[in-house]
């Protein structure tokens, strides 16, 4: 008989572990916030003036990561649902309503895109993914999982300046804890694995400029579909992605930059760079 049960064990570990192609996966977009309104959060860097909306706003760069991310997904044959497409008032829907959406998608996992904020004079920069539930008690199967591996590859972006490496990935019941259970609203009504993701700090000033960059959001995007495949145990791609910037060692950023700066944030940025790649051989490519 204990032959017979391990028999059957081993066939259904098997069975378990078919592969999963991505087109059988939907996964739900959230970019967090929308409309440049009351609930957005905007810095005004320079050189833009307050009220211009070609400074860094919230709403804009989540739909911007969320853009890139669904560019990325598709391109390895994920279907993609997204809360919104655009960046108006309108498109600013309840928190509670985008959790029942994404149920009512069909989708597989759901990801809310963010970015964070002290509102104080402390500045610092490091994702923080919180999930439904306490702290490694998701209130939903998977969701852990699929936070800390989002967690960990947003973490290995060497383009912006981590103030921590460590892994923060928090039930909101256990982070909000005055709340009791009631969490956070895009995630009260959801049935499926999910996330939202503080993927850095917009107002550490250095990390303000860089998300306005759209490259930036790519960046963001690749590691979150890193992170997908990883959950789903689906293969990545056959090539890697060079991003990064380069800095000045020799020149400090003068006095104009009057922001908190950490490591090489300090130094002055070079534009405009002229990058040559070389095989092992020291072959130019």
């Amino acid at each position: 008989m204990k032959k017979i049960l391990s028999s059957i064990f081993t066939m259904f570990i098997a069975v378990s572990a078919i592969a999963i192609e991505p087109s059988e996966v939907t996964i739900y977009i959230n970019p967090g916030h929308g409309g440049y309104d009351s609930d957005d959060r905007v810095m005004t860097v320079y050189p833009f003036e307050s009220g211009d909306t070609a400074t860094f706003a919230e709403s804009k760069s989540n739909l911007g990561k969320g853009f890139r991310l669904r560019e990325l997904l598709w391109e390895k044959g994920y279907n993609v649902v997204m809360s919104r497409v655009a960046n108006t008032e309108d498109d600013d829907l309840g928190l509670e309503t985008i959790g029942l959406l994404a149920n009512a998608s069909g989708a597989d996992i759901f990801l809310s895109i963010h970015s964070n904020a002290t509102g104080t004079s402390a500045r610092r920069n490091f994702p923080l993914m919180l999930y439904r539930g306490y702290d490694n008690e998701p209130a939903i199967a998977g969701s852990l999982e699929w936070a800390t591996y989002a967690n960990t590859h947003l973490l290995t972006n060497q383009a912006t300046v981590w103030t921590s490496t460590n892994l923060n990935v928090r039930g909101d019941w256990s982070f909000q804890s005055s709340w009791g259970t009631q969490g956070y609203g895009v995630l009260r009504r959801l049935t499926i694995p999910g996330l939202l993701s503080e993927g850095s700090f917009h107002d550490y000033v250095p990390e303000t400029y860089r998300l306005l960059n759209s490259d930036f959001h790519w960046l963001e995007g690749w590691n979150f579909r890193k992170a997908i495949n990883q959950y789903f145990g689906i293969s990545g791609v056959e090539y890697g992605a060079i991003a990064g910037r380069i800095n000045d060692d020799r020149v400090l950023r003068g006095a104009e930059a009057n922001y908190i700066m950490y490591d090489d944030d300090k130094l002055m940025p070079i534009h405009n760079a002229t990058i040559e790649l070389y095989d092992e051989t020291g072959t130019t490519k």
